[in-house]
């Protein structure tokens, strides 16, 4: 005997976010000036499941609807914001309106996650996934992040700066959260050996 499990997703984001999820769709058409139809094959995997890696314990965020087994999933993949800012020194010329840049560097990326925490086995308050993402906002080190949205920006490492949790009406199973964390580096020098 098979048992099927649906999960209606389009309501909680609705409730949650105040929009209407969209589905995944298996190809990509597009139809072209001259009425020809071309079609793109869905990819291998997803550029939205994450993986945070931490002392020995890996929280994983990815598509629960089309994966066979999701007991090793969080959640959904969240949406994800990334904010980044120059660091520049800029000095004012004396009576012009000109800047001369003294000194040019990038700032760390600010990441806002925003998504959804379904307990989709009991349908009741999903308490242990809200605690092991607490688990995860507690850890007070670097986070090892892995995903192609992390990846194109070069952004290995990341640390948490903020949680909330909020419940969402109608729908007990589930709970609606955001994660606020910045990007970090390696120092790349140290004072006992600062040229190396």
């Amino acid at each position: 005997m098979t048992q099927e499990l649906i999960i209606s997703l389009s309501g909680r984001y609705a409730a949650a976010f105040g929009f209407l999820a969209t589905t995944k769709l298996p190809s990509q058409a597009r139809v072209t000036n001259d009425y020809s139809l071309v079609t793109y094959p869905e990819s291998e995997g997803s550029f939205e499941d994450i993986e945070f890696l931490y002392e020995s314990d890996s929280v994983k965020f990815g598509d629960m609807l089309n994966a066979k087994d999701f007991d090793g999933l969080l959640a959904p993949p969240p949406l994800i914001s990334f904010t980044q800012q120059k660091d520049l020194i800029e000095t004012q010329v004396n009576g012009t309106d000109n800047l001369v840049i003294e000194r040019w560097g990038t700032r760390p990326f600010d990441i806002r996650m925003r998504g959804l925490l379904i307990d989709v086995k009991n349908r009741t308050y999903p308490e242990d996934l809200i605690k092991r993402l607490y688990r995860l906002f507690k850890y007070n080190n670097v986070v090892d992040v892995v995903g192609t949205q992390f990846f194109d920006k070069d952004i290995k490492t990341i640390y948490f700066t903020d949680i909330e949790f909020n419940p969402v009406q109608g729908f007990e199973d589930t709970m609606q959260y955001m994660l606020i964390a910045r990007s970090i580096e390696p120092v790349t020098f140290t004072l006992i050996n600062p040229n190396a």
